[in-house]
């Protein structure tokens, strides 16, 4: 398996750059890149096939499924998170869903929408001090179907404990859908998968954007209706004219028209995904992020989330003249008006951490 030390010599931009900001997007990976830049070549020379572009769409839903042991049957392809959410609204009008009010709009924004009401959309609150897990276990009742939430938020690295979530809605025959986007790639996937585990793939799975990947637990995907069917929605091989309206029994039913260029990027995206140990990313991921929180907290700043911790870690403190200080230094991170975001993924190491306080310590 890769080595971090190897992995970040693919990233030709850290060799000037700590980057603690692929909560946004990750800096560009040379093989990403350079999949990327053959496939614009091969379109300016005329010298390519649109039908090879288009079979890395399958390539992708096979890494993916092996990332998650699942089978490739079972993932669908799409655009975006909320693509997949607007499915399942769609799908269970009259469904009970429960999401805390503070979810990252690509979740909450589908069901919003449609005007559920109180009663089919249930919004939780979190007390204060309680974590996103509690607030959640809290709030589920008998009569919940679905339960939504993403694995990681980004306004405060909380991560929630998909176990337990999955233990506490099975008791009440409630499904689970978790967005980990996120999490998965700077964070081992979860065990057990919930009834839905999906990601859009252009932060810590390194890919360009406009690809989301679904796993879709059967009876739930049998029961999924896609929202704009077209020629993918089709059992390969692809017809592209007239019908009947038949809907293969496979996640690819709900799969949208790919993004050729895109998607060449994001499979080579996950040929470096695929050389990892996630295991072994999560561990030293976890631990850079502790080194991040003690060196933060030495300086006065104010853990943002309460409840498990992740390779994010969001804070409240001073920020006046961060922003000047982190370009003089060379760091990316997310800063706010009193906010500071730090995400930590396999390339980084510690000395990235050392520069990152040392920018802290300068500013003026």
């Amino acid at each position: 398996m890769t080595s971090p030390q190897a992995f970040r010599r693919s990233f030709p931009s850290l060799s000037s750059m700590a980057w603690f900001d692929t909560p946004a997007a990750p800096p560009g990976n040379r093989r990403v890149t350079d999949a990327m830049h053959a496939a614009l070549n091969d379109w300016v020379e005329g010298t390519f096939r649109w039908q090879d572009w288009d079979l890395a769409t399958e390539s992708v839903r096979d890494k993916f499924a092996e990332i998650l042991g699942v089978r490739s049957q079972d993932v669908a392809s799409l655009g975006s998170v909320s693509e997949f959410m607007a499915t399942v609204e769609r799908s269970f009008p009259d469904a009970v869903v429960l999401m805390l009010a503070d979810e990252f709009r690509s979740v909450l924004y589908p069901f919003l929408a449609e005007d559920r009401g109180e009663a089919r959309l249930r919004l939780a609150t979190r007390e204060p001090g309680e974590t996103r897990t509690d607030a959640l276990l809290r709030s589920l009742e008998p009569g919940v179907d679905f339960l939504v939430a993403s694995e990681v938020l980004a306004s405060d690295g909380d991560r929630v404990d998909v176990a337990a979530l999955i233990a506490a809605a099975r008791q009440h025959r409630c499904r689970v859908v978790v967005d980990a986007s996120q999490a998965l790639g700077a964070l081992a996937p979860p065990s057990p998968l919930p009834d839905a585990y999906l990601t859009h793939t252009y932060k810590w799975l390194l890919a360009p954007r406009g690809v989301t990947l679904a796993y879709i637990e059967s009876d739930l995907r049998a029961a999924l209706k896609p929202v704009a069917p077209g020629w993918k929605s089709t059992a390969r091989p692809h017809g592209y004219y007239g019908g009947p309206y038949e809907l293969p029994e496979e996640g690819r039913k709900l799969d949208s028209s790919p993004s050729w260029l895109t998607m060449v990027g994001c499979d080579a995206a996950f040929a470096e995904i695929r050389r990892l140990d996630l295991a072994d990313v999560e561990a030293h991921t976890l631990s850079l992020a502790d080194e991040v929180r003690c060196g933060l907290l030495e300086r006065g700043y104010r853990p943002v989330g309460n409840g498990r911790p992740s390779h994010l870690v969001a804070v409240d403190g001073p920020t006046h003249g961060l922003v000047e200080a982190f370009d003089r230094e060379g760091v990316r991170c997310a800063v706010g008006d009193g906010f500071l975001r730090v995400g930590l993924h396999y390339f980084n190491e510690m000395r990235d951490v050392q520069r990152l306080m040392a920018a802290i310590d300068s500013r003026s």
